[in-house]
């Protein structure tokens, strides 16, 4: 006999001899066992406790054994069926197996074919309970490393987005819509870049054709208008085939070190042109030497004189670029005093104002300027709004004369002070747009410098404010400067 195992087994049988004498040598197995009469009794007794197998005749009056095998399997799946059958009928077994019997054994049975009959069955519950398990178990870890993986997707201070192959967002993280905005359903280039179709260059575009991880840097354009240097890396996704389904693209805010260099490339001229300072002091000192050893050894004092007046200049000179050296090593300390936003605008339209008549530009106020007051370092802000109106009329030269204006506004609310610039002039290449407030970039050939826009933002992002520019090719373009008030 087997060890006590306290399995709970259902006898089936309409038989009383039957049932009296399989139930007693199940018992003496060590099985917990319930007898009933028929299917109907079956039933009701499974309604109430849950047999773990049930061995069952499968010919009774009312519900027979294939019946009550259908419902058992309808009902509790997981309990194990046993078939028994006076009759060799092997249509009737290939039946019982097909509506899941574990097993069907001849009547009268031996022990011992019951006995490996119920360990059989044992062994099918056991290896679905494993499984059973060993799923559950999974789809705890899948629940955990999804919640993980939602944590690091939010919680990631790069912009995250997942794309399917039109270029429309499916999931976009934390970091992308405190940036962009919702950004789920929309196309990429709509998001970040305010385009109508995909970016010449496009990364994704190329990792969709060859799979492979590719990487660019650009301009976007955030939510509030501000414009941001991004580094862009996808990456693909691939189905359980191998086949490129969508791209993760990653983007890396490059602002503040785009700007670190910036600086130090302030520093590199700077430091070019005190060389080139330094360098023509010396040769003014040179020639100064010259003349004085020159009147020396021919005893002419009128040229040592000359000489040495030169030699003295040189260093009153040098000494002068030192100081200005050493004052640039101290950091500056910016003095900001209350100013009304319409003097700064009217001071940079009577600036422009004969520019924009050489070249029959009008100048446009769209609404009575504001009385408002802010703080600012008064010149610096000066000289960059003055930039901004000089950008827009130069954006109108060399164009036919008809309805060519530059419109300005000044609007206030509770967080911000906005000026817009809105001019008809020849408006901006998409390709270019993204470049602009790139150093020693400018769409005026040899015309422009490249620092004007480069160094008006500087000043805006010093007073903690944006600066962000729109455009139509051949439609003009608009500029909003934002101050917080």
């Amino acid at each position: 006999m087997k060890e006590n195992r306290r399995q709970k087994v259902l006898f089936v049988d309409d038989e009383p001899g039957v049932r009296r004498t399989v139930g007693r040598l199940l018992d003496e197995m060590g099985y917990q066992v319930t007898t009933a009469s028929g299917g109907e009794e079956a039933l009701e007794l499974m309604g109430l406790e849950t047999a773990e197998i049930v061995i069952t005749d499968v010919r009774m009056p009312g519900v027979d054994g294939v019946a009550l095998l259908q419902a058992l399997k309808r009902w509790w799946p997981m309990t194990e069926v046993i078939i028994l059958s006076g009759h060799g009928d092997f249509n009737m077994a290939v039946t019982c197996l097909k509506h899941g019997a574990s097993d069907f054994l001849p009547k009268p049975v031996d022990d011992e074919s019951l006995e490996v009959a119920i360990r059989r069955a044992e062994e099918r519950i056991e290896s679905r309970l494993q499984s059973i398990r060993y799923q559950e178990a999974m789809e705890a870890e899948l629940k955990r490393l999804r919640v993980l993986y939602g944590r690091v997707f939010d919680a990631s201070p790069s912009s995250i987005t997942v794309l399917d192959e039109d270029f429309t967002i499916i999931e976009a993280n934390r970091t992308c819509e405190t940036l962009f905005g919702k950004a789920a359903g929309k196309k990429c280039f709509e998001v970040m870049r305010k385009r109508e179709g995909p970016c010449p260059g496009c990364p994704m575009e190329k990792t969709l054709q060859d799979g492979q991880v590719h990487t660019r840097e650009m301009v976007v354009s955030t939510r509030e208008g501000d414009t941001r240097n991004m580094v862009s890396m996808t990456a693909p996704l691939f189905d359980s085939e191998g086949t490129i389904t969508g791209v993760v693209e990653t983007t890396v805010d490059m602002t503040t070190l785009r700007a670190l260099e910036d600086r130090l490339r302030s520093v590199g001229m700077m430091a070019g042109s005190v060389s080139h300072g330094i360098k023509g002091l010396l040769t003014r000192l040179d020639a100064g030497a010259y003349a004085l050893e020159q009147g020396l050894d021919s005893q002419d004092f009128s040229q040592v004189k000359s000489g040495w007046e030169t030699v003295r200049r040189s260093t009153d000179a040098m000494a002068e670029l030192s100081l200005r050296m050493l004052s640039m090593t101290r950091p500056k300390d910016v003095v900001r005093e209350s100013v009304e936003i319409s003097w700064l605008v009217n001071e940079a339209v009577e600036a422009v104002s004969p520019l924009a008549r050489r070249e029959d530009v009008a100048l446009l106020e769209a609404s009575k300027l504001p009385d408002y007051q802010l703080r600012v370092d008064v010149a610096a802000m000066r000289s960059a709004i003055t930039a901004l109106f000089e950008n827009g009329v130069d954006a109108c030269k060399g164009l036919a004369p008809q309805n060519l204006s530059l419109t300005y506004d000044v609007s206030v609310d509770e967080k911000w002070i906005t000026l817009t610039l809105e001019d008809t002039g020849c408006g901006i290449k998409p390709e270019d747009l993204e470049k602009l407030f790139t150093p020693f970039f400018s769409t005026k050939g040899s015309d422009g410098t490249g620092l004007g826009l480069f160094l008006a933002r500087q000043v805006v992002e010093e007073h903690n404010g944006s600066l962000g520019i729109s455009s139509q090719w051949e439609k003009g373009s608009k500029v909003t400067l934002k101050l917080p008030v």
